[in-house]
């Protein structure tokens, strides 16, 4: 999909990145690369290139990021780094080779054939993950200190407001500016549909992603107004409450209730028991899986409750549930490594061969395609941070580093909670994780330093 000015934007980018890390700090330009860059790339647009990913919106901003702290500000980038972390990299990286090995077979349901996964597909995973690390290390690598990680919230709430004058915009319109822009919408325009009027969608590809973005930004906002820190000359109370109407108005219930627990635990809840509050999140989110393998979580139970409160909300968790189960009883079948590429994850009518099944979750993609190791892998690496957070924030110096540090963390385990029912990590929620990654690293190492 795209016209010509689309596929000319995703080429130059990577060039006019380059100008940014000659003129602004490393972390101002490697957040305006990535966070530019899938705020206003066009979506479903692709280059393909021989053995390589194709080239899209987050390929050309990742290899603009790369290129211009590798060879304009002539920084390398670790990719593996030197903590115990670099087994989880390296099971990520490579399980797809096992995957592939476990897959050679051809499927046939119905009229739908299934190739085999080849060690060339298997390749090409690899490398698409080690693409999509990048953002990871970078964030771990030029965020050590708080400075630059109060940076990454302050241009968070910036970007934000900027995006919200679009969001504005496509309220007014319908999410028109893609088209007007591009040339086509990437999405079902009907999706975008929501009590009674339309998601803003602008250039993120889907209204979830849009409200998620604007939800974190509004996370961020909550923490410059603990620091009563003005933003654009506006007060910090009037920077949180627009940012938080900007969330309502993008409609999409699971983002503003994220937002609003994220205020009132930040708000009524001390600095340890918000730690403790995103410990028990992504403990949930890792368990999850096997809660719902072993039956053990009350599927029926939760839309029972929510009967109650939406009927038309129970009705739609409850096609996602039925079809997470479908899929989980495939995934049982290759439960260590998965079912591989070519959608061999989904279930098919043996009739017609017609694909059955919806997939919502980005959970059940991961586990599907490549497995409970998989799995692990890749939410090992976000929930990781999480962890070394809880770990270490009484190490560090001031009560603003501490809450700095628990904002994060809450703000990452809502991310990962939003994995379940929904597919909504991107290459700037990697960075977002490795730069609390990198905070986590550099205070241990401090405080090792110290006592030295």
């Amino acid at each position: 999909m795209g016209n010509w000015f689309a596929y000319l934007v995703l080429l130059i980018w990577p060039l006019v990145s380059v100008r940014l890390f000659m003129v602004y700090s490393i972390q101002v330009a490697i957040l305006i690369t990535l966070l530019g860059g899938y705020m206003f790339l066009p979506e479903k647009t692709m280059i393909d290139l021989p053995m390589l990913p194709p080239l899209n919106k987050a390929a050309a901003s990742i290899l603009a990021a790369f290129v211009g702290c590798s060879f304009i500000r002539n920084h390398k980038v670790s990719l593996l780094g030197k903590s115990k972390l670099k087994w989880l990299l390296l099971i990520y990286i490579f399980s797809p080779f096992i995957t592939a090995m476990n897959n050679g077979e051809v499927i046939v349901v119905g009229e739908t054939i299934l190739p085999a996964n080849s060690y060339y597909d298997a390749l090409s995973v690899a490398i698409s993950h080690v693409i999509g690390l990048v953002p990871y290390a970078i964030g771990r690598q030029f965020f050590k200190e708080a400075e630059s990680q109060q940076i990454f919230f302050k241009i968070m709430v910036l970007a934000g407001l900027f995006y919200s004058l679009l969001i504005l915009i496509e309220l007014r319109v319908s999410p028109q500016l893609h088209t007007w822009v591009y040339g086509f919408f990437p999405h079902q325009f009907i999706q975008q549909f929501r009590f009674g009027g339309w998601r803003p969608v602008v250039f993120m590809g889907h209204g979830l992603k849009v409200s998620m973005f604007m939800a974190v930004s509004f996370i961020s906002s909550l923490l410059l107004m603990q620091q009563r820190k003005r933003i654009a000359s506006f007060s910090p109370i009037t920077v949180v409450c627009y940012l938080f109407v900007i969330l309502v108005l993008s409609k999409s219930l699971a983002p503003v209730l994220y937002a609003l627990l994220v205020f009132l635990v930040f708000k009524l809840f001390s600095i340890k028991m918000q730690f403790k509050f995103s410990k028990i999140i992504v403990l949930f989110v890792l368990l999850y899986p096997v809660m719902s393998i072993m039956d053990l979580f009350p599927h029926k139970e939760m839309i029972s409750q929510i009967k109650n409160i939406s009927p038309e909300r129970a009705q739609s968790l409850e096609y996602r549930f039925l079809n997470e189960h479908i899929l989980l009883q495939h995934a049982k079948n290759k439960l260590s490594f998965g079912w591989g590429l070519w959608s061999r994850n989904r279930v098919y009518s043996e009739k017609t061969g017609e694909d059955i099944t919806t997939t919502d979750g980005g959970w059940i993609i991961t586990l599907g395609t490549f497995g409970i190791v998989g799995f692990i892998a890749e939410f090992g690496l976000l929930v990781f941070p999480v962890y070394r957070a809880i770990s270490v924030y009484k190490l560090v110096r001031t009560k603003q580093e501490q809450t700095l540090l628990a904002v994060h963390t809450l703000a990452l385990s809502f991310i990962l909670l939003d994995q379940l029912p929904n597919a909504s990590l991107t290459f700037w929620t990697w960075l977002f994780a490795g730069i609390l990654m990198g905070r986590t690293e550099a205070i241990s190492r401090d405080v090792s330093s110290m006592k030295r």
